[in-house]
């Protein structure tokens, strides 16, 4: 499952939004699976907190552009999961 977080990480950062919708409803099975005996809502959390931190280190490193590439990408996904919900 870790695998599946990182490659969802990776696509959202990199603005490759259809690849990460296909990675969160892997996820999303293998959680409702009990594969892992994680929980969805576990899972939502920990994309967050993911995401939260590394956006923080690209504002205090001053990579405000990264940040912003990231967090337009994150805004966009999130967005677009919340409406096909």
């Amino acid at each position: 499952m870790e695998v599946y977080k990182l490659l969802l990480r990776a696509y959202i950062g990199n603005g490759k939004l259809d690849e990460a919708r296909a990675s969160m409803r892997t996820l999303e099975a293998i959680a409702a699976g009990g594969e892992s005996g994680a929980d969805i809502t576990e899972l939502y959390v920990g994309l967050g907190k993911l995401l939260k931190d590394e956006l923080e280190r690209f504002r205090s490193a001053g990579n405000l552009d990264r940040f912003s590439s990231l967090r337009t990408s994150f805004e966009t996904f999130l967005t677009t999961f919340i409406n096909a919900k």
